[in-house]
């Protein structure tokens, strides 16, 4: 189950429906692909503003906690799914903490999850009586904005077209 686009901490967050969604794949025993986003504290320009003044400490960790609340947040949701995500891709909606650490990273950490980066292939082997199958994912956050129904699926075929798989996944066009 790809999860992705939360955006945690915004108006737009369905986090009833997430939960829906987080509940059906623990009763079927799913596993899951996070997509990015997950959290809504900094979109790139944020971060490269912040960056650029200088602020009081107290400033600082005043952010962090934001920051954190909302990761330890998006992390009570998914509880129970530790251990079953194939890998976390990065969004461009994250915090970058003091320590070197992301928003994203912290939840692939927490998740017993790899993290991917913004871009991954997965090769899964499925093995079975009849010996074994295998399925290759590619997995993208996204990026850029859509000016059409059609854009994302076109971003979809620039960005994925040259690679070898049987499912593409992309987030970010929500």
């Amino acid at each position: 189950i790809p999860i992705g686009d939360v955006h945690l901490g915004s108006d737009c967050s369905d986090l009833k429906r997430l939960k829906e969604v987080i509940n059906w794949g623990i009763e079927h025993n799913a596993y899951y692909i996070g997509m990015g986003d997950y959290i809504d504290v900094a979109s790139p320009s944020n971060r490269s503003n912040i960056k650029s003044i200088t602020l009081y400490d107290s400033i600082e960790d005043l952010l962090e906690q934001g920051a954190n609340k909302l990761v330890e947040e998006f992390l009570d949701i998914v509880k129970g799914t530790e251990g079953r995500w194939l890998g976390v891709l990065e969004g461009h909606h994250f915090y970058r903490f003091s320590d070197g650490s992301t928003s994203d990273t912290r939840i692939a950490d927490a998740l017993q999850a790899p993290f991917l980066g913004t871009c991954a292939m997965l090769r899964l082997v499925f093995r079975g009586c009849d010996g074994e199958a295998e399925c290759v994912i590619w997995a993208h956050h996204g990026s850029g904005s859509a000016g059409s129904i059609g854009s994302p699926i076109n971003k979809l075929e620039k960005l994925g077209g040259g690679f070898d798989a049987q499912v593409f996944l992309m987030g970010h066009h929500h």
